[in-house]
């Protein structure tokens, strides 16, 4: 993978863009708390960031992380994208010969859970262990903090890989 240059206008990047930047940062982070070699691609991009922060850029336009009015923060469109991941394994537990019988499944899964499991669970940093691993992904879909979708009709979807 190639570095992504800062943007080198005042013009914010585009969604997908800023998105990109942030995987970036967020690798070049756990690279770094784990004592791994520093993924060279985004050191690139902080290099390139440096030289722009030093000629007076604002820092989200020098990382290309500047958003446009309305545009969705790329923080959200990760947490969602984690929580659709969680639910995607939450689906691979649930019974059913079909994804709709299992979007199904799970739909009822997550209403039970949110009523059931959520308001004790949510203060704590991981699942209990004694959680199913249904439980342990819906816990986590939950901790995103990206509003957990009930309707079977969205779930199939997730389930058909939308």
């Amino acid at each position: 993978m190639t570095a992504l240059a800062p943007q080198t206008s005042t013009a914010p990047a585009a969604p997908e863009v800023t998105v990109e930047r942030l995987r970036l940062l967020q690798r070049l982070r756990d690279a770094f708390r784990a004592g791994e070699p520093l993924p060279v691609d985004a050191l690139e991009l902080v290099a390139e960031a440096t030289d722009m922060l030093e000629t007076g850029a604002e820092p989200a336009e020098a990382f290309g992380l500047a958003l446009a009015a309305g545009q969705e923060h790329p923080a959200a469109v990760l947490a969602r994208e984690k929580r659709d991941a969680h639910l995607r394994t939450a689906l691979t537990t649930c019974p059913g010969d079909s994804a709709w019988a299992k979007a199904s499944a799970l739909g009822r899964a997550v209403r039970e859970f949110e009523s059931r499991r959520w308001p004790t669970w949510q203060r704590l940093d991981e699942p209990p262990a004694r959680a199913s691993l249904l439980e342990r992904e819906l816990f986590r879909a939950f901790r995103t903090g990206s509003t957990v979708p009930r309707s079977t009709r969205w779930l199939k979807r997730l389930a058909d890989g939308h």
